[in-house]
C-alpha cells in the first residue's frame, strides 16, 4: 500500500515568473499525488496551493472561539450559507450521528466515543516546540494545557517524524531532501536514542539473530537513508537527523518497540530525552487526562479523515484521556482514546499530571464507550526488557521521577506550572499572600506583621520592588490575551521573565505581540502598560524582552539584582515573590487551599512570603532550578523575582513547584555571568 507523499507547502509569495513556473510544478505535482492517492483509497483532501493550512482555515474571517482550525474550515465549507457559529453547531450535530465501521489499524480515535468528536478530543496543529499560536484550543481543555504549557512543549520538542528515502541524488545532502516516504513517529528517550514501534523500524530493518541491519532495495544493493525531522510542521521548519542504526527490535512476543541511534553531527544536536514513567502506577490512577504527539498520516478506512484533517503529516497534539489499564493480545496495555490516524504510531502518550511519558502508541481502532479503542504499550513494561532497560536507566536518560500515590494529590511536576506551597522547609510561620495597591499591601486585608511592622526597612523594600515587576501577556491577532506571566525589570528597559512559549521567536516582533502591564493589581488602577519591542535572549529557563519607553508614563526603575555569588547557601533567608497569580491555579493540587490563598480577583499583582530552604534528598527539581523556597505560588507566578527581605536585592526568579512539596527557582547571580546576558545589561 502507498503512501501519499506531498511536497512541503511553501509560504504565499507576491506571484512572479520564477513563482509561477514554480507553482505549476507544484500543482502537478499535488495532482500526481492526488490520483495516486485515489489509486490506493488514500484519497483526502489537499490544501490549496501556495497556503499554510492555518492561514488557509482562517479565511480572511474570525472563527468561533476555542473550535479547532481545521474544524471551523470544513465547517464553513460544507455549510456555506451559515454564520460560522451556525455552521460548527451543524457539524457538531452531524458528527454525533452513528459512525461506520473503521479500519482497524488507524482511526479518527475519538470520533467514535457518544458524545465526542475533534471538538472536545482535538488533534491540534503544532510548532516544532508548541502548540501552534493560530490554533484554537476548545475549552475545557485551555486552562488544562495553559497550565501544562511547558511539559507539553517538553515532549513537542522531542518528537519527530521519522521518513525514508530509498534513493539520494549524487551529490545531495540527505537532510536536504524533501519529505520521503513517512512511516511513522518516534521521541527522543536517551542521548541520541528515539523509540519507536517495532512495525515502524521493520519498514527498513530487520532483525537478524542479534543485529537489525537497514533493509536494501529490491536488487540488493542500495541501503535507505532514514531520517526523523523534530520539525516537521505545516510550514516545514525543519530540524532533521539521521537516524544511525537499530538498536533493537522486539520480538512478536514481546512489545510492539524499537529503539533507533542517531548519527552525532557536530553543531547539531537533537532534543533532550523526554521524561518516561518507569514505575507502574495503581490501578486506581485511572482515568488521567493526557495527550499524545505524532505525525497523522492517513486512514484509508475512515471517510470522515478529509472532514477533520485538513493537511496530514505534520507534527499535531492530540488531547484524550488514558482510561485504564487492561490486557491485549495477551499482553498488559494502556487504553486511551486521544486522537490518532495511520502514521501516529510511534507517538509518546504523556499524562497531563506529571508530564511524564505513559505509554508508547501502537494500534487504533474502534472506540468503546469507555473511550479504551487506542492502544499504548506502557513505559514501565518496555523498561523491563534488558536492550530497553539498560539504555533507560543509564544517566542522560528521562527524568521523570518514580510514580508514587503523591503524585495523584500533587501531579502538576511540569516546570512550568508553580502551585500552592507546602510550608516546607521553614517553621510553623504562616505564608501569606497579599494584595497589592499601587505601591503598597492592599489595605483591606492584615499586614503581615508577623513578618515586619509598617514602615520597617522590610517594608520599604517591598515597596521599592513592587513598581518594577509586570503582568506579561501574549495575545493573539484578535488582541485576546492567551497566556499570561510575570517579569521584572533588569536594565532600565530589559525585561526577565522565563520563555514565553506561545510566542515563538519567529514572531515576537509581529503584532500584537507581548505586552508589560507594571499596574495590574486588586485596586483596577490605570493600566502602565508597554510593548516589548524585540527578544533579546532565550534559553530553556530565560526570556529577555526590550521593552519599549513611553513618554507619557516611563518606565519604573529595575530593583538591585545580587551580582556576587554568596560563600554558601542561602538556607532560610527571608524572602518575598511578587507575581500575578491566575485562575487556573485555582483548580490545581488541592482547590480547597488554593481558594484559601488565592482569592479572586486574579491576574493582579500579589506578595508571597517565605523562606529559602535546601533541597530534600533525592529530590528532583526543576531542570535548570538552583533555588527552592516555600512562598506560595499558583499558576502566572513564573517569572516572578525572588528578592531578599534582608537586602532588597534580587537573588534569584521563581521557576515552578509542586503542591505540598516547595517551589524551585534560578539564581540571579549565574544569569548576569553568562557572556550574552552581561553584555545586554552592563
Amino acid at each position: 500500500m502507498a503512501i501519499v507523499v506531498v511536497d512541503p507547502i511553501p509560504e504565499a509569495a507576491p506571484p512572479t515568473e520564477a513563482s509561477a513556473a514554480a507553482d505549476a510544478v507544484s500543482e502537478a505535482r499535488e495532482a500526481g499525488a492526488l490520483a495516486a492517492a485515489l489509486d490506493d483509497g488514500l484519497a483526502f483532501s489537499l490544501p490549496p496551493a501556495g497556503v499554510p493550512a492555518p492561514a488557509a482555515a482562517r479565511g480572511g474571517a474570525s472563527f468561533t472561539a476555542g473550535v479547532p482550525l481545521d474544524f471551523v474550515f470544513y465547517a464553513r465549507q460544507k455549510f456555506p450559507d451559515e454564520t460560522e457559529e451556525g455552521a460548527v453547531a451543524k457539524l457538531l450535530a452531524e458528527i454525533q450521528a452513528p459512525p461506520p465501521e473503521v479500519n482497524l489499524e488507524s482511526v479518527v480515535a475519538a470520533e467514535i466515543v457518544e458524545g465526542a468528536s475533534l471538538f472536545t478530543h482535538p488533534c491540534l496543529y503544532a510548532d516544532p516546540g508548541a502548540i501552534d499560536d493560530t490554533e484554537r484550543i476548545p475549552e475545557p481543555w485551555l486552562a488544562r494545557v495553559s497550565a501544562h504549557r511547558q511539559a507539553v512543549e517538553r515532549i513537542l520538542r522531542a518528537v519527530g517524524r521519522i521518513q525514508i528515502h530509498h534513493y539520494v541524488p549524487r551529490g545531495v545532502s540527505a537532510t536536504g531532501l524533501e519529505v520521503g516516504l513517512v512511516v511513522g513517529t518516534g521521541f527522543v528517550v536517551a542521548p541520541r536514542i528515539v523509540m519507536t514501534n517495532r512495525h515502524v523500524a521493520e519498514v527498513f530493518a530487520m532483525a537478524r539473530d542479534s543485529a537489525f541491519p537497514f533493509l536494501k532495495d529490491g536488487r540488493g544493493e542500495q541501503e535507505p537513508v532514514v531520517l526523523i525531522d523534530f520539525g516537521g510542521v505545516y510550514d516545514e521548519q525543519q530540524n532533521v537527523h539521521r537516524i544511525e542504526r537499530v538498536l533493537f527490535i522486539a520480538r512478536r512476543d514481546e512489545p510492539d518497540v524499537a529503539l533507533l541511534e542517531l548519527r552525532e553531527t557536530p553543531g547539531h544536536e537533537p532534543p533532550e530525552p523526554v521524561p518516561l514513567q518507569l514505575t507502574a502506577p495503581p490501578a486506581d490512577a485511572f482515568p488521567r487526562e493526557a495527550f499524545a504527539v505524532g505525525y497523522p498520516t492517513f486512514d484509508p478506512g475512515d471517510a470522515r479523515v478529509p472532514l477533520y484533517f485538513r493537511l496530514l503529516r505534520v507534527k499535531r497534539v492530540s488531547l484524550g484521556r488514558m482510561a485504564r489499564l487492561g490486557r491485549w493480545e495477551g499482553m498488559p496495555r494502556l487504553f486511551h482514546d486521544c486522537t490518532t490516524l495511520g502514521g501516529s504510531s510511534g507517538s509518546p502518550l504523556v499524562d497531563f499530571g506529571s508530564g511524564a511519558v505513559w505509554g508508547l502508541h501502537f494500534h487504533g481502532r474502534k472506540q468503546t464507550a469507555d473511550g479504551s479503542g487506542n492502544v499504548a504499550e506502557p513505559i514501565w513494561r518496555l523498561a523491563e526488557l534488558p536492550a530497553i532497560g539498560d539504555i533507560l536507566s543509564a544517566p542522560g536518560a528521562g527524568d521523570a521521577p518514580a510514580f508514587s500515590l503523591s503524585m495523584l494529590d500533587a501531579p502538576e511536576t511540569a516546570r512550568a506550572v508553580a502551585l500552592v506551597a507546602s510550608p516546607s522547609p521553614a517553621a510553623t510561620a504562616s505564608r501569606p499572600v497579599l494584595f497589592v495597591e499601587g505601591a503598597d499591601f492592599d489595605d483591606e486585608q492584615p499586614f503581615p506583621a508577623e513578618w515586619f511592622a509598617p514602615g520597617s526597612p522590610e517594608h520599604e523594600r517591598v515597596r521599592a520592588t513592587l513598581p518594577s515587576v509586570g503582568l506579561v501577556q501574549s495575545q493573539n491577532t484578535k488582541g485576546v490575551t492567551v497566556a499570561a506571566a510575570t517579569g521584572f525589570l533588569v536594565a532600565p528597559d530589559v525585561l526577565l521573565t522565563f520563555p514565553v512559549p506561545w510566542q515563538t521567536p519567529r514572531k515576537t516582533n509581529k503584532k500584537p505581540g507581548v505586552f508589560v502591564d507594571f499596574a495590574r493589581t486588586v485596586a483596577n488602577e490605570p493600566p502602565r502598560r508597554v510593548r516589548a519591542t524585540k527578544e533579546l535572549y532565550r534559553d530553556d529557563v530565560l526570556l529577555l524582552l526590550r521593552l519599549e519607553n513611553p513618554a507619557d508614563h516611563p518606565l519604573p526603575a529595575p530593583p538591585p539584582l545580587r551580582r556576587e555569588r554568596p560563600d554558601g547557601p542561602l538556607v532560610a533567608e527571608r524572602v518575598f515573590l511578587v507575581g500575578h497569580p491566575a485562575a487556573a491555579g485555582a483548580a490545581l493540587g488541592d482547590p480547597v487551599a488554593a481558594s484559601r490563598m488565592f482569592p479572586p480577583p486574579y491576574g493582579v499583582k500579589r506578595v508571597a512570603l517565605g523562606l529559602l530552604g535546601d533541597a530534600e534528598p533525592g529530590e528532583q527539581p526543576i531542570a535548570g532550578s538552583d533555588v527552592r523556597h516555600d512562598c506560595s505560588t499558583t499558576v502566572g507566578d513564573g517569572g516572578a523575582p525572588l528578592v531578599s527581605l534582608t537586602s532588597g536585592e534580587v537573588l534569584g526568579m521563581h521557576l515552578g513547584g509542586a503542591f505540598g512539596r516547595g517551589n524551585f527557582g534560578v539564581s540571579i547571580w549565574p544569569l548576569l555571568e553568562k557572556p550574552e546576558i552581561a553584555a545586554l545589561l552592563g
